[in-house]
């Protein structure tokens, strides 16, 4: 059986690692809940997630996802630049498919240093 709290922490990481697809990943749960007879569960799922926000918000984790290996010295000026502690625990991915970059997560905050972030606050204050 499906449990909000496992629909909630799947929505989170993959809102995480897809930021950009938000609305399209809450779109998909929706029209899944509905296929299933579903549709109930929506109040607890949105429960689940608000406390598994607020869990990951509270929990002292640098998460950094980056196009390629990062030396010691990029980890600290990542940490530096995310104002996380020193103590703060390191989860370090490589994801190819950034081409350029990192993306890292700390106490709820996000932060894009990705080429294709940088190109889309170019592009949003070229438009403006």
């Amino acid at each position: 059986m499906l449990k909000s709290r496992d629909i909630a922490r799947t929505l989170i990481d993959e809102v995480i690692a897809h930021p950009e697809k938000e609305a399209d990943i809450l779109e998909t749960l929706s029209e899944f809940l509905a296929s299933k007879n579903l549709t109930e569960l929506a109040p607890q799922i949105i429960e689940a997630i608000e406390k598994e926000r607020n869990s990951r918000e509270e929990e002292n984790v640098l998460i950094i996802r980056s196009a390629t290996d990062l030396s010691e010295k990029q980890l600290a000026d990542i940490r530096e630049f995310t104002g996380a502690d020193k103590d703060a625990r390191l989860e370090v991915s490589v994801e190819e498919k950034l081409v350029s970059g990192f993306v890292t997560r700390y106490k709820g905050k996000r932060y894009d240093a990705t080429g294709k972030g940088y190109l889309h606050t170019l592009e949003t204050a070229l438009v403006q």
